[in-house]
């Protein structure tokens, strides 16, 4: 097919459990979504699960909508997703894959860089895998929006609690986070951050330092111990002591204290116990 304007590689059609989606051809998530129906197709499951009619929902590395789409589904026609996307290969196609389903609106795209430092940056793309695109600052680089998700929220979410915020950024999640935290500390929103130490050791950061800030907000940690990728939407929840415990590569889902969700996530710490 034809490439969408600012798409540099080629495209296909691929169809996913959420319907059919443009995407990269010969790419690493294009193949996950034509073997099991979705990009971590386990992972969404799970945090669908948290997500209830009329949330605000942000998703912060929202490639090309892989997990956007799915969000919005939970979140009914009352409730609103924030999808941004730093990498202008892959924003075109999250654009063109919410307006092939009338999402525009209900999903609201934005590119730009979340907790990025001003300035210019360079993209370190992967052959072969778009979804692992990162930015290092580089005065030689690229013009780049940048924003607090402080600032985004005051622009979109107006007086609406931010429900849940996802963050897949390859590295740069505590910025984000940090970003972000006049929100966390008025909202108390559910989390679902990506933790990866090689990424996040690009910017001189690792697990103590997200659970360092996360921790005098009363978040607890929990994830899916069960498949990552599978052609179902089963998961296993256990709850982390300290996010070390949950090894090198895994997204965890934070929940504060006081955010009546916790419960949920104990009723499915408790059932996996259970099946165990």
């Amino acid at each position: 097919m034809s490439n969408p304007i600012g798409v540099q590689s080629p495209t296909i059609v691929v169809e996913s459990i959420f319907g059919p989606l443009v995407a990269f051809e010969n790419d690493f998530a294009t193949r996950q979504i034509a073997t099991y129906g979705a990009h971590t197709r386990n992972e969404i499951a799970l945090l669908r699960s948290f997500v209830d009619e009329g949330d605000l929902v942000y998703d912060i590395g929202a490639h090309i909508g892989g997990f956007a789409i799915p969000l919005a589904a939970a979140a009914g026609e009352t409730g609103k997703v924030i999808a941004v996307e730093a990498d202008a290969q892959s924003f075109p196609l999250l654009w063109q894959n919410l307006r092939n389903r009338g999402l525009v609106g209900r999903v609201v795209p934005v590119h730009g860089i979340a907790g990025g430092q001003e300035g210019r940056h360079t993209p370190r793309r992967t052959g072969g895998h778009t979804s692992a695109t990162y930015f290092i600052s580089d005065s030689a680089g690229e013009a780049a929006v940048t924003f607090k998700l402080d600032d985004l929220h005051a622009c979109f979410g107006g007086v609406r609690r931010a429900a849940v915020i996802k963050i897949d950024v390859e590295g740069m999640e505590l910025a984000v986070l940090r970003s972000a935290e006049g929100v966390i500390a008025r909202d108390r929103p559910l989390l679902y951050v990506e933790i990866v130490g090689e990424q996040m050791a690009r910017y001189g950061v690792g697990h103590i330092d997200v659970e360092t800030f996360l921790r005098p907000y009363g978040y607890r940690f929990f994830r899916n111990v069960g498949e990552r990728n599978s052609d179902n939407d089963a998961f296993t929840l256990v709850e982390l002591a300290n996010l070390a415990a949950g090894g090198g590569f895994y997204d965890v889902l934070a929940i504060p204290v006081d955010n009546a969700r916790l419960g949920r996530a104990e009723q499915a710490v408790a059932a996996g116990a259970l099946r165990g």
